[in-house]
């Protein structure tokens, strides 16, 4: 398969803010914080519509109940991350590719979204590849943001956390989505993770963690996820801090906003 002539992106931004990071942001959705002089919203939809420095977007889709304007398209959340994901990605089947991002990764930039889709691009060259996401060093997340909390592993290529973008096939992803569902449920803990992925990896978790992290590794781990899904799902280890730091908790707003 050769690159693209465009993609589509999906922007998940359903949710509320729970009570705590409503009284730090001053709003009660989280994507419209206030993040510098906009929201955290508009500089995730500022890196992905920079035609000039990433010109395959072509379709940018918004699932929340946030302001509509010229620069994308907005769809009412539909009260769940499976319902959003599945609305969008079904918004967007006349598309091969999506790149789907959550809307509280205000650091992530034209250039950093640019720098995955280049690798990605060539790993979706594998028809049956239905999901690529970036995985990035977590010393790197706290160097370059500190105060903003991380769950990571230890794996054989290093303490690795996960970003919150991915480059993604709507079709194949939809018949995914609920074992993906599931794996969002535990996305913050890496034991109840491995639970879902099976007792092999629960085990390999624990040793690796406490004892010899070289006894697992992102290959390991890509199979696992490939079986949940039943398609191939693969990762790709990157220096992108921008693009696996997330504001989801109040000390992680404020933490930001008091460096700012």
């Amino acid at each position: 398969m050769s690159n693209p002539s465009t993609i589509a992106a999906l922007i998940l931004a359903g949710g509320t803010a729970d009570d705590e990071f409503c009284k730090a942001s001053g709003v009660s959705i989280r994507a419209l914080a206030p993040f510098r002089t906009s929201t955290m919203l508009e500089h995730v939809v500022k890196a992905l519509s920079d035609r000039s420095i990433v010109p395959l977007i072509e379709q940018i889709v918004v699932m929340g109940d946030v302001p509509e304007t010229s620069g994308y398209t907005v769809i009412s959340d539909t009260g769940t991350f499976t319902g959003n994901l599945s609305t969008g990605l079904s918004e967007l089947l006349s598309f091969d590719l999506a790149l789907v991002s959550t809307a509280d990764i205000p650091f992530m930039t034209a250039d950093t979204v640019l720098s995955f889709l280049n690798e990605a691009l060539v790993l979706m060259e594998e028809q049956d590849t239905a999901m690529i996401w970036p995985v990035v060093p977590v010393n790197l997340c706290y160097e370059q943001f500190p105060g903003i909390k991380r769950t990571a592993i230890k794996l054989r290529e290093g303490a690795l956390t996960g970003g919150n973008i991915g480059l993604v096939r709507p079709r194949l992803l939809l018949n995914c989505l609920p074992a993906i569902a599931r794996a969002f449920d535990a996305r913050k803990s890496p034991i109840k993770l491995a639970g879902i992925l099976g007792p092999a990896v629960i085990a390999r978790l624990i040793l690796s963690q406490v004892a010899a992290p070289s006894l697992l590794d992102t290959t390991f781990l890509e199979k696992s996820v490939s079986r949940l899904i039943g398609g191939r799902a693969r990762s790709i280890v990157c220096r992108l801090p921008e693009l696996a730091t997330d504001i989801d908790r109040a000390s992680d707003y404020i933490a930001v906003t008091r460096a700012l």
